[in-house]
Formats: structure tokens, sequence, C-alpha cells
């Protein structure tokens, strides 16, 4: 294993201090506001700007509990390179450095901000971290004020974190209104993203008023996506957004190009409608999804909901004899399969009648796509 691919050391940490804005935000008493020093001067400050305001080379999260010295260990996450707290009310803030910074600007990609936002929100759950804290200022490592603990000397890659949390789809759901952090981010350009590709059409136009008008209306409709959370971005950040998703639509949403777009979507879906009409037909056959996903080159996963499908609201009942503690073993001795396995096969071998007068709602699509098929055949 190449190490450098998930980690790198290193033996100063005061080396970091490069990798600081060049004037940062800092302060000695956050009531009295922030200023803008140069990078030697906010280094004597208690509170500190440590991620450039373009990219994110440290991971902050505050905690709020006294326990805070040792907790990565305790849930299972790699050493922080800082544990910067405070003596009198047992506040900290753990600082996890990057060794890959990762660019938030409106020309970066944005699934390494997905995967680093996904990540942020595992530690921040694991941490028991605040999740209103915005993470633009923290106490400063390098001051004397803090209580300072130096647990570690690693720069992590992202790939090594993502091996430290919970990246499943089921934990990455959450309500708009408790989206945090870079999730923030991601779900305004996303949501955004989707709204611009089809009212770019109400703005075409060769005048500069035209572009000027569809900046404002994409400005407007990522300031009302970002009043849904209980922590909105700051107008930057929001600005960096409305900016990278107003210039490219406008550059690549042209009225041929976008009717080009709109015949590829449509002739994207038809092919998928046919080819899951077609697996329900091989299903309906007597087929196994593994057969039938070897078939179509689909996955197996796909075939299976597909299967569930033609069983819409079947429910399968246990005999008698293996029900209970008692019965799981006699099932497992007797079929020599699993309780969870069983229920499988008797899904997979179920044939369902069709229905004669509404053939398909057997088969999962509409009536209007059930007649279009026919007329195909």
């Amino acid at each position: 294993m190449n190490e450098d691919e998930y980690y790198r050391e290193i033996e100063d940490a005061t080396r970091l201090q490069e990798s600081l804005p060049p004037k940062p935000y800092c302060s000695d008493e956050l009531k009295t506001g922030l200023r803008i020093l140069p990078r030697a001067t906010a280094l004597t400050k208690r509170y500190i700007q440590l991620n450039p305001p373009h990219q994110r080379v440290f991971l902050t999260f505050d905690l709020d509990y006294r326990t805070w010295a040792y907790v990565a260990e305790d849930v299972s996450l790699p050493q922080p390179i800082w544990c910067v707290g405070n003596e009198k009310n047992g506040h900290a803030h753990l600082i996890y450095a990057l060794r890959y910074p990762v660019y938030t600007t409106s020309a970066s990609h944005l699934k390494p901000l997905k995967w680093l936002a996904a990540i942020e929100a595992g530690m921040r759950r694991k941490l028991g971290a605040d999740p209103m804290y915005s993470g633009l200022i923290s106490k400063n490592p390098w001051s004397k004020e803090w209580l300072v603990f130096q647990t570690g000397n690693l720069l992590y890659t992202l790939s090594y974190l993502s091996e430290w949390v919970d990246l499943s789809e089921k934990t990455l759901r959450k309500p708009r209104e408790e989206v945090v952090g870079l999730g923030r981010n991601c779900a305004i350009f996303e949501n955004v993203r989707v709204w611009a590709y089809r009212e770019i059409r109400r703005h075409w136009g060769t005048r500069e008023e035209h572009y000027t008008n569809w900046v404002n209306a994409v400005k407007y409709r990522c300031q009302e996506e970002n009043a849904k959370f209980s922590s909105p971005l700051d107008k930057r950040e929001l600005c960096g957004i409305a900016k990278s998703i107003s210039r490219w639509v406008w550059k690549r949403m042209k009225p041929a190009s976008f009717s080009e777009w709109q015949s590829a979507n449509v002739s994207l879906r038809w092919d998928k409608e046919s080819k899951k009409y077609e697996g329900l037909s091989l299903l309906k056959a007597g087929m196994t999804t593994l057969e039938v996903s070897e078939i179509l080159g689909v996955t197996q996963r796909t075939c299976q909901m597909w299967n569930k499908l033609l069983v819409p609201n079947r429910e399968i009942i246990l005999p008698e004899e293996y029900r209970g503690s008692e019965g799981k073993k006699r099932l497992e001795e007797t079929e020599k399969v699993s309780r969870a396995t069983y229920y499988r096969h008797q899904e997979e071998a179920y044939t369902p009648p069709m229905s004669a007068t509404k053939p398909w709602e057997c088969m999962g699509i509409s009536r209007s796509w059930y007649y279009e098929l026919l007329k195909r055949e």
C-alpha cells in the first residue's frame, strides 16, 4: 500500500502556517468583531481563519464537552492534528489537516465537494460536534492562550477519512433544515442547476441586459434555496454558486443545443422504459433476476426492483414449522438456507397472475406506455 495515497506525515506542524490565507480574519475577542490582518500578525491572535477563501485545507469541529482531548479515539476516528481547548469552560476545536486541499470556487468539480461534505457530516455525527458551527473562525492552535494538544502529525486524504465514517445512502438523507456545513453548498447547487436548465429559455437573447437579468434570476433562486436552511450560507459563498451555475448554463444551453439536449433526454427515457418492459416480460416468463441482468446488461439489484413491481402487495407467509427460534434452526437444517434467503427464493419463484383488464398494473408501467409498446411489437 502506498501510504502517500492515504496520508502524509509532517515533522513540524508550524509549516502548516503556509496554508493559511495571506490576510486571514482574526480576533482576540469575537464580541468585538473580526479584523483582516497580515498572517504574521493574525498568528498572535486568539482566533484565526484557517482555510483560504476558496479552499478547504482544514476540517474543524466545535465540541462543547470536557472530554474532548481523547474523543477521536473513543469514537473510532483518526487523531486530529490539533486539539485546541479552553480550560475554563471545556469547549474545544478538533482540527484535521487534509493531504490535498479541496477547492470551492465556481470552477471546481462538484464530486470532491460532495464527498468532503459527506465525510465532514459523518465525522460531525460521531464526534457530537456543534452542527451550527460555520468553520470560518477557529481557536488559534499557535496561540498560548489555549490548551493545545498536538495529537497527531498526519495530513489525511479524503479516501482515508471516508473509511472511518458511514457514507451509506440512509445516513446521507436529511431534511433540508438539518443540512449543515458543505452539504448546504451541494444541496443549493443541485437544486438550482436543475431549475436553471429549463428556466434559461425565458432569458435567451443577444443583448447584455438579457445576461444580466439571467444572472440576477439565478442569484434570487439561490437566495430562496438558502433561506430554507436553519443555518444559511454567507453571501460570498452564495454568489460563487450562482456565478458558477449562471455562466455554465448560459454558455451551453443555447436554443439549438437545448433542443438536442431535450431530444437526448427523451431518447434515454424511452430506452430505459423499453428495457424495463423487456425485463418485466422476462421475469414474468419465469427467468431469474440474475439471468435477466446478464441478458439486458443491467445490475441484479435493478432486476430485483422490477421483480417487486410484479408482486406489489404480496405477503409471503412463513410456514408454522419454521416460525420462532426453534423454527429458524429447523429451517436452516432442512432447507440449508437462512430465513432471509428463504424469503428471497419464495419471491423469485412466485409467478403473479396477469390481470386481464389492467395488465399494465402488473408490469408496473403506465397505461399509455403499455399501448405504445404494443404498437412497436
